[in-house]
């Protein structure tokens, strides 16, 4: 039906006193640019896990073959005085396991591996939902009547296709060396083989390079975009605590009140960095009340709008900063005050964010960081992450348009 039909059809019912449905631009969107119409063609579907076979069979072997961490994710959360469900298809559960990606070291060593191995599986295993709301999606952009939030988290559920942060490679013993410090609290004598900086400088050697000339600003405490590192570090050295009083801040309160006004119970590590960000000068992309379904925009509301999904959203941060700072090539670039996004299944799509809170050289394991959910305040270094074979992307938010 061409569009002068269907006005004339409008119309008409409009003069007859028929038409009582509200007309909603924003749900039927009959052409769209080039540009989108190709992303949505290029959409990928998502990585599901190594098992294959259907959903019900992958569900069936990863019961057997994941058993052993079953039953110590069961009892960690219980020793918390949290109930799981153990349901593979249960979001909540999803989410309670996937949380667990910071918090894999504070299991027994015996354990690590197992339950890490389990967190890498429920990344993949929620992707069988999620490859059939891009599936249904799709079908609504093709027969134009998707809304503009469905359409942003059709791009949401879109893979990550940068670059990964490459680690400085170093000799086995000497990165066992470095994990064994970390577990010595503010052990500065034993990395005796680097002349240590303050703790606002760039890294020790200027990985500055003729190709890259652009990598290091030689001064942590200001930045050319206005971004200050250590206020953003200080705001997250704030509100790193697992109390109520203290470890959320009532000035962002859109996603306790709409958990049911709990402190701890919703998925937090982006709304933590988003809101130390901010603290740090970053400034608001983007008009409060409209686009907070679309990561090109960055902002905070509440009350009768919303945060933007870039703003409490893993996957559209990452997706926001990646175009509006820079992704860096070397984890020797990264320094107090940069974000660091990581994926933990391998599956494309970012599951966490945390952010580089003391910087004590080069290498990845001088590189300390602060994070919410599970609640850490440079308890570990970047080395610990990939040490467990997540991917690493690093934003250097000093280069951020701002």
């Amino acid at each position: 039906m061409s569009k002068l039909s269907r006005i004339i059809i409008i119309l008409a019912l409009l003069l007859g006193g028929v038409v009582f449905v509200e007309w909603n631009s924003n749900a039927y969107a009959a052409e769209f640019d080039s540009e989108t119409n190709k992303k949505v063609k290029n959409l990928k579907k998502l990585k599901i896990p190594d098992e294959g076979g259907n959903k019900q069979e992958t569900k069936e072997k990863s019961w057997k073959k994941h058993n052993h961490a079953i039953k110590i994710v069961k009892q960690y959360y219980e020793n918390q005085g949290i109930t799981v469900s153990g349901d593979f298809d249960d979001i909540k559960y999803q989410e309670q396991v996937k949380t667990l990606g910071l918090a894999v070291f504070s299991f027994k060593k015996s354990e690590q591996d197992a339950v890490s191995e389990y967190i890498k599986f429920m990344d993949l295993y929620e992707n069988y939902e999620q490859n059939e709301q891009i599936d249904e999606l799709i079908n609504k952009f093709e027969k134009e009547v998707i809304t503009d939030e469905e359409l942003s988290l059709l791009f949401d559920l879109g893979v990550t296709e940068e670059s990964e942060t490459l680690d400085v490679p170093v000799s086995e013993e000497e990165m066992i060396v470095h994990l064994e410090e970390e577990y010595i609290p503010n052990n500065l004598a034993t990395v005796a083989s680097v002349d240590m900086p303050e703790d606002d400088q760039t890294p020790v050697t200027d990985p500055t390079t003729e190709d890259d000339p652009d990598a290091i600003d030689n001064n942590a405490g200001t930045s050319a975009n206005t971004y200050y590192p250590l206020k953003a570090r200080d705001y997250a050295y704030k509100w790193t605590s697992n109390t109520a009083n203290l470890r959320n801040n009532a000035s962002y309160g859109y996603y306790s009140k709409n958990s049911g006004g709990c402190h701890d119970c919703w998925w937090d590590c982006t709304n933590f960095i988003s809101q130390a960000l901010a603290a740090g000068g970053m400034k608001y992309v983007g008009g409060v009340g409209s686009g907070y379904v679309w990561s090109t925009n960055w902002y905070y509301a509440s009350g009768s709008n919303k945060p933007t999904f870039s703003w409490g959203g893993a996957n559209a941060f990452y997706k926001h900063f990646k175009d509006r700072a820079r992704v860096a090539s070397k984890v020797a670039y990264l320094r107090t005050g940069d974000v660091v996004s990581l994926d933990t299944g391998g599956d494309s799509k970012i599951d966490h964010n945390v952010m580089i809170t003391k910087n004590w050289g080069n290498l990845s394991s001088q590189k300390y960081y602060t994070a919410h959910q599970s609640d850490t305040k440079e308890e570990y270094t970047l080395a610990r992450l990939y040490q467990q074979g997540y991917k690493v992307y690093g934003i250097e938010m000093d280069k951020a348009s701002n």
